[in-house]
């Protein structure tokens, strides 16, 4: 796993993937004002209060609370776009560390739609039932590394896997490997959580992944 991780932060500074991090890194930040803006309406809209006549610590309360909710709600939605660029960065990174590798038939765009559909009703599925949690504060945050790194394991493994694998090999796979997915996972989460490293990690997340498929390939169907 740790040559992996090697491998793949070495990958973020290829030239081709690099250009391609670029563009990853620019819509993962507007994709965060974004989100920051609307949860920001929401919320005042919501408390139904003046923000800019409130007294001081209600908006300081309430600016808090909403940028508190977009850091851990940005991730996931960045994430999920994850598909819309995953065979461009698959292929780099195979051409880099695999030339001899056939070519893979590779994510078809409605399938990666599909899959960035998917993962975003699991995102809402899965951070809905973390909110029992929301009772116990400080249990919050490992509840949610957990909850959403079983979640990105399981979905950029299989999605990576999906390239070269059909889905019941591509699954049989990932249930081999579900605890070190898990634990691969919930670094990730917990990477999207750092200021600026949650910019880079979709990208880091799928090279990452690219070298897991490699490693675990039943022989053969690489």
């Amino acid at each position: 796993m740790l040559r992996s991780l090697y491998r793949a932060l070495g990958d973020l500074f290829a030239p081709r993937i690099a250009g391609v991090l670029a563009i990853s890194a620019s819509l993962s930040a507007a994709c965060f004002f974004a989100l920051w803006w609307g949860l920001d309406a929401v919320v005042v809209g919501w408390l139904g209060y003046d923000a800019a006549n409130a007294p001081w610590w209600l908006a300081w309360l309430g600016g808090s609370a909403v940028l508190l909710l977009a850091w851990f709600t940005f991730p996931l939605v960045a994430c999920a776009f994850v598909a819309l660029f995953l065979e461009r960065v698959a292929r780099l990174v195979e051409a880099r560390h695999y030339p001899g590798l056939h070519p893979a038939r590779g994510l078809p765009l409605f399938a990666a739609l599909a899959a960035s559909a998917r993962f975003l009703v699991l995102v809402v599925a899965v951070n809905v039932a973390l909110l029992v949690f929301g009772l116990l504060p400080a249990l919050y945050p490992f509840a949610w590394v957990l909850g959403n790194g079983w979640l990105l394991g399981r979905e950029h493994f299989e999605l990576v896997a999906l390239r070269r694998l059909d889905v019941a090999a591509a699954r049989d796979l990932r249930q081999r490997h579900r605890l070190a997915l898990l634990v691969s996972g919930c670094a990730l989460a917990g990477l999207s959580l750092v200021p600026l490293l949650n910019f880079v990690a979709p990208v880091l997340g799928v090279a990452y992944f690219v070298h897991r498929a490699q490693a675990w390939a039943p022989a053969g169907r690489s």
